[in-house]
Order: C-alpha cells, then sequence, then structure tokens
C-alpha cells in the first residue's frame, strides 16, 4: 500500500511539474504611450513610414481609413492585431485581439503573454526610426557651396 501511495505521490509532482514548464508566462499588457515627433509633410509621408516599420519585424500593416492603420503579427501559433492611430507629428499603438496570448483583464488591468510586450515594444521602435528615416529622405539636400566663396 505504502509503495502505491508513493508512486501516486511522485506522479503527480511528475504531471504538475511537466504542466508548469510549458506554461505560457503572463504579465501586465504594456501599453505605449503616443509617440510625438517633428511633423513630415504630409498624412501619406508619415502612412508610408508606418508601412515600412511595421514590415521591419514581418507585421502587416492594412490602411483602414485615413490616420488609421491595422498592423497584424502571425508568429508561430500566435496572432496580435494592433491599431495604429497617427496625423503627421504623433502616432500611437492600441492592442485590437490577440490568438493563443492568453489575454484577459484582471483587477482591471489587462495581461498577456509577456512576449507581445517585447513585440510591441520593437514595433515602435523601428516605427520611430521609420519616421526618422523618412524625414532625413524628405529632408532637402544642403546647398553646394558657390564657386569662388
Amino acid at each position: 500500500m505504502k509503495t502505491i501511495a508513493l508512486t501516486l505521490s511522485i506522479a503527480v509532482a511528475v504531471v504538475v511539474a511537466v504542466s508548469g514548464c510549458g506554461a505560457a508566462k503572463v504579465t501586465t499588457m504594456y501599453v505605449p504611450p503616443r509617440v510625438a515627433f517633428a511633423p513630415l509633410p504630409t498624412l501619406d509621408n508619415v502612412e508610408e513610414a508606418i508601412f515600412m516599420g511595421c514590415l521591419a519585424r514581418q507585421w502587416q500593416p492594412m490602411k483602414v481609413r485615413p490616420g488609421v492603420i491595422e498592423a497584424t503579427l502571425h508568429l508561430r501559433a500566435h496572432m496580435v492585431e494592433t491599431e495604429i492611430d497617427y496625423g503627421r507629428d504623433w502616432f500611437e499603438v492600441r492592442y485590437v485581439r490577440s490568438d493563443n496570448l492568453h489575454y484577459y483583464v484582471s483587477g482591471g488591468r489587462p495581461m498577456i503573454h509577456s512576449n507581445y510586450n517585447g513585440w510591441i515594444k520593437f514595433l515602435v521602435t523601428d516605427l520611430e526610426k521609420s519616421i526618422e528615416d523618412k524625414r532625413q529622405l524628405l529632408a532637402p539636400a544642403p546647398a553646394a557651396p558657390r564657386a569662388g566663396t
């Protein structure tokens, strides 16, 4: 009888240990603040920069309407959909929905798989870089020095 009890205890411990190993780490969702930047000449310039920033890490952008781009990331068995609202001098990334990221709200705080936070931080950084690259591309070339001066 003691052997059966010991075997059962070991089996339960193994099941608990193994099931814990594959569990996703869930944490408070990172909600990025609105990002302000020096204005680009047109809204189309900002849109183009956002598309390029999304594509840098395989996000799939789709224009919903002027000032709003939907960006979706499919990574392994995960999917996250965001909306990027934007103007000539700002953008903001908002969570819309996800699959297999264990999203829920606890005590008024959104919770999600911890990988989401990294993906969103990288997206924001890529958008900022793409906007700055667009600014550099649109900047007027420096005037050539005049002969004799």
